[in-house]
């Protein structure tokens, strides 16, 4: 399925992809893990505004695009961290929340 950029796409994408299950097998899996989300795009926003993820213990977002924001500390009312950072965190596990995850869990595990 081709996705434009579009927020009622990504929702009825998420719709068919049994998103709602599987963030609530998430919040069991992780519970009391701490998280960080890398992808700070649309999709990433969209789950922001249409779920509630106050049960996973996400510690802050990380996303290419704030390797060149220096002075930006919150995104989404999370703490931000620049990719560089992300070896030095304090975190369990690593959520992808991008459509083109693939490259980036690569990179990640480099």
């Amino acid at each position: 399925m081709e996705l434009k950029n579009n927020n009622a796409e990504l929702i009825l994408f998420l719709k068919n992809v049994g998103f709602d299950n599987y963030l609530e097998y998430l919040k069991s899996k992780l519970k009391n893990k701490r998280i960080l989300i890398y992808g700070a795009g649309l999709l990433f926003q969209t789950i922001y505004s249409n779920y509630d993820l106050s049960n996973l213990n996400i510690v802050g977002i990380s996303d290419m695009s704030f390797s060149a924001k220096s002075e930006l500390n919150n995104f989404c009312n999370l703490k931000v961290y620049k990719p560089s950072e992300i070896n030095s965190l304090d975190i369990d596990c690593i959520l992808v929340a991008t459509l083109n995850y693939k490259k980036i869990i690569e990179n990640l595990r480099k």
